[in-house]
């Protein structure tokens, strides 16, 4: 199996979910062997961070890559879309300081890369295969990779909204797959919790154009869900997002109740805590 990239330039813009400003992004191909790279562009280009579990500086309701003082907000979703593809090569240049929210799901990225179109590079492909189960846990969430030829997610939720209450998903991840059952997921909050995102300086973005928002048993957004099941699909595609930071396409399965991109990034830091875990193999 050879690495991808995209075959064309992609360009989308719209809200910070978090900071409320108008973002852009400008995804490029990119070399074999380069992996997903974000650069800031603010007139001139900075630096280049790469999509690494050693680059997050934030995990509280969005994952945050920062180093050298320079910030990217919210990059699971776009994350998230490429890595489903199996895109392992691409440039993202970033205006705003944040990846747009759009439609608060990853479908508007995969059906841009899918415009842009896949290409197969001429370098062999490697896998991060774990060898042993790791498993973290805290406040009564927990997450865990364990071995598996392929790459599988199973993953549970539970929520006091009787709209949400307990949900189960698990699926082997491929591009097709990815793409019509849990790209299309939004994100979703109570509606209790507004109010304390707004305090911290959170969601100034946010609406129900791009999240789906339940309150007293009742879902807010008029068009009503995608899924019946919504939420812990999009907790998926979070986690694919969150697992694409190991570096490489990940061999194995990944189970999680109530995990998330704090959880998640713990959960990476625990399996590279051993070179027993895992190791690098072409695909």
């Amino acid at each position: 199996m050879t690495q991808r990239t995209i075959g064309n330039n992609i360009e989308l813009e719209g809200a910070g979910l978090h900071t409320g400003r108008a973002c852009r992004i400008r995804v490029r191909p990119s070399e074999a062997g380069t992996g997903i790279r974000f650069q800031k562009k603010n007139g001139s280009m900075g630096p280049v961070t790469e999509v690494s579990w050693k680059n997050v500086s934030h995990t509280e309701y969005a994952t945050t890559l920062g180093t050298n003082g320079i910030r990217f907000a919210t990059i699971e979703h776009l994350v998230s879309a490429l890595s489903g593809l199996g895109v392992d090569n691409a440039h993202v240049e970033v205006e705003g300081g944040e990846v747009p929210i759009l439609d608060g799901s990853a479908r508007p990225f995969v059906d841009a890369i899918r415009a842009a179109g896949i290409v197969e590079m001429d370098a062999p492909r490697k896998t991060l295969r774990v060898l042993r189960p790791v498993h973290v846990e805290a406040d009564g969430k927990s997450a865990g990779l364990i071995p598996f030829d392929g790459f599988r997610v199973e993953c549970g939720i539970h929520f006091e909204s009787p709209l949400v209450r307990h949900q189960e998903y698990d699926m082997e991840i491929t591009p097709s797959r990815y793409a019509d059952e849990i790209a299309p997921a939004r994100t979703f909050c109570m509606r209790a919790e507004v109010d304390k995102l707004w305090s911290l300086g959170l969601a100034k973005g946010g609406s129900l154009a791009n999240s789906v928002v339940f309150e007293n048993g009742h879902i807010l957004n008029p068009e009503g869900l995608r899924f019946k099941d919504e939420p812990v699909r999009h907790k998926i595609l979070d986690a694919v997002g969150d697992m694409a930071l190991a570096g490489s396409p990940i061999s194995g399965a990944y189970v999680a109740s109530r995990s998330g991109h704090t959880l998640n990034l713990a959960l990476l830091r625990e399996l590279f805590s051993s070179p027993d875990n895992y190791s690098l193999e072409e695909a």
